[in-house]
């Protein structure tokens, strides 16, 4: 059995969907410690399926008790603010929250150490990139793949689907209306050196994820560029990188 020196202390920042996630997940590790988790709210926090006891309002409270902190608020403000604060404790951050690292990311990294999540899809792809690159090859294309998109849902839809699954309604409208995906692209973009085609992207809807992977590839060599861009396809799965080999090959990796 594996022997664990001092765990981590973690402290979490947010209480939505992803905040509770983590929490159960590292609940079940043993070399990671929940220092504590900060929230906005008043109450009772509904579905955390851990002690109430790890919760706070005091965001000093968390910074003197954790080694790293991960957050995900879905409010840039906020979370803008947090961040900052982590740093002069000297804590690193990570965060799960694209939207802060694109519009307050750059002015943070200055500032202490920053980082987003591998779990989410821009960290996923940065982590995807390093993989197909220390194999040789050359990718053209860094894609996003959703299987839904609505840009133009209505009100009483978006209210209901809050409701259901427990996220605020601007949370539930950009992941529905593409601005969450429009977001983390533009993330991996500007980390990556990317491209965009034209706003708002390409967004081949497909069936097939591997002709609709060589489909933005060829987009990609036909316009002489690298770029970031995504699929729509119930079938396939959260992210790919598809590239060109040194012979002139191609290919796509999930």
């Amino acid at each position: 059995m594996a022997t664990y020196k001092e765990p981590i202390r973690v402290g979490i920042v947010g209480t939505g969907g992803i905040g509770r996630g983590l929490a159960k997940l590292l609940a079940r590790r043993r070399d990671f410690r929940i220092s504590g988790i900060l929230t906005r709210r008043r109450g009772i926090i509904e579905k955390l399926g851990l002690s109430q006891d790890l919760v706070t309002q005091h965001p000093e409270k968390i910074m003197e008790s954790s080694d790293v902190v991960v957050v995900s608020t879905g409010d840039v403000v906020y979370s803008t603010a947090i961040i900052d604060l982590a740093f002069t404790y000297n804590v690193p951050v990570v965060t799960m929250d694209a939207d802060t690292q694109v519009v307050t990311g750059s002015w943070l990294s200055r500032r202490g150490i920053l980082t987003e999540a591998n779990g989410d899809q821009p960290g996923c792809l940065a982590a995807l990139n390093l993989e197909v690159m220390q194999m040789g090859f050359k990718p053209v294309v860094y894609g996003n793949i959703k299987g839904f998109l609505n840009t133009n849902p209505s009100l009483e839809d978006m209210v209901y689907w809050a409701q259901k699954q427990g996220y605020s309604l601007n949370s539930v409208t950009s992941f529905t209306d593409g601005t969450k995906l429009q977001i983390e692209q533009c993330l991996v973009a500007n980390y990556l050196g990317l491209d965009i085609a034209r706003q708002g992207m390409i967004g081949l809807r497909t069936n097939d994820f591997e002709k609709g992977a060589f489909a933005l590839g060829q987009e990609a060599i036909n316009r002489e560029l690298v770029l970031s861009d995504y699929l729509i396809s119930r079938e396939s799965p959260p992210r790919c990188v598809h590239y060109r080999d040194p012979s002139g090959g191609s290919g796509s990796r999930a």
